[in-house]
């Protein structure tokens, strides 16, 4: 199926936190410390290497993801 927009490829790259951390990286931009972690250990050893507080966001893995655009104008 067509898609009309942006392609796959880059909506994979936004929504994928390392690969597009890697991109800013190559751009020169700066952004905020971050990781990510898959066991307890790795989570703790991301959090002191970024330092405390830190924020933590549980993966959904069967999640859906819905984003809705919408228009209106000035008429009804």
């Amino acid at each position: 199926m067509p898609i009309i927009g942006t392609d796959p490829e880059n909506i994979d790259l936004a929504e994928d936190r390392k690969l597009f951390g890697a991109l800013l990286d190559r751009l020169g931009i700066p952004s905020p410390p971050n990781g990510s972690a898959i066991s307890v250990e790795e989570a703790c050893a991301v959090a002191r290497r970024l330092g405390y507080p830190v924020l933590i966001d549980r993966f959904l893995e069967d999640a859906i993801e819905v984003d809705v655009d919408a228009l209106a104008d000035t008429e009804d």
